[in-house]
């Protein structure tokens, strides 16, 4: 007699996901990689296919990023096809993985223009250039203090590109005005930004830096993802700018992360209880 998961093995076997032997590329590097990885090693796409290529990870951060790439690469084939059956067998096989949510941006915890200015007059010189590069760029802080001033930055025609390493090692390109970046100069040696011991400066006490000031300035718990926050949604609203541009300027894994963390279409109390 078959025990409860070989019958649930069985019927996935039986059934089919009526997408191609070898899933398309969607654009996005970070999903091409783990789609070819897929193609490559089967002849066939079924849930039992899958789901033994999902086995084959180990049980680390990275393995589970693997699997979120790999089933959001999916939906996004069989969404495009209007394929309803292959969504929901899609749902079914990954339905025992736990993925991280990601995390909702709303409106108010987005800053101005005005508020950002009124952080950088208050602070001193450094942490308001710290800030100013934040929001110019959309940086995380852990790509901020890592940069090197000799290997990863080159201007061109007033331009500063920098280029980063972000999550995955996964590299790209930043911009700031050269302008900008001449008066970060004085605080630069080997790093673009480094303390006494001319090491990079602590992430963490950027963070506090940032918390201590967003109370006592703006009464708001700031961090420095606020400044890549408002700088997407910046990009998006006022400037107009693409989900795909925006995506792949700040290293997302998915256009969908950042439509659905930046794209502000929610109800304010004001929709409710206003007149």
């Amino acid at each position: 007699m078959f025990d409860t998961v070989c019958m649930e093995s069985l019927a996935l076997r039986q059934k089919t996901i009526s997408l191609p032997v070898s899933l398309p590329m969607t654009g996005n590097v970070t999903y091409d990689f783990h789609i070819k990885k897929f193609n490559e090693s089967k002849t066939a796409i079924n849930p039992t296919d899958i789901k033994d290529y999902l086995n084959s990870f180990s049980k680390t951060s990275t393995a589970l990023n693997k699997k979120y790439a790999l089933k959001k690469s999916l939906k996004e084939v069989s969404e495009k096809m209007n394929d309803l059956e292959s969504l929901k067998l899609i749902d079914k096989v990954f339905s025992g993985i736990k993925f991280k949510a990601d995390k909702k941006v709303y409106t108010e915890e987005i800053l101005s223009k005005e508020e950002i200015d009124l952080l950088k007059e208050t602070v001193n010189t450094r942490l308001s250039l710290i800030i100013e590069i934040l929001f110019a760029t959309g940086l995380r802080v852990s790509e901020l203090v890592g940069i090197k001033v000799k290997t990863d930055i080159e201007v061109k025609d007033k331009i500063a590109f920098i280029t980063v390493k972000g999550k995955g090692s996964k590299e790209r390109r930043v911009f700031i005005p050269e302008e900008l970046l001449n008066r970060i100069n004085s605080f630069s040696g080997k790093f673009l930004f480094e303390n006494r011991n001319h090491k990079a400066l602590d992430r963490k006490q950027i963070w506090r830096d940032i918390n201590k000031v967003g109370y006592s300035v703006l009464d708001k718990d700031l961090h420095p993802h606020t400044f890549r926050h408002s700088f997407a949604t910046y990009m998006i609203v006022v400037k107009k700018k693409t989900v795909k541009a925006v995506s792949e300027y700040l290293g997302h894994a998915s256009t969908s992360i950042t439509q659905d963390m930046y794209l502000h279409d929610e109800l304010k109390p004001n929709d409710i209880f206003g007149e």
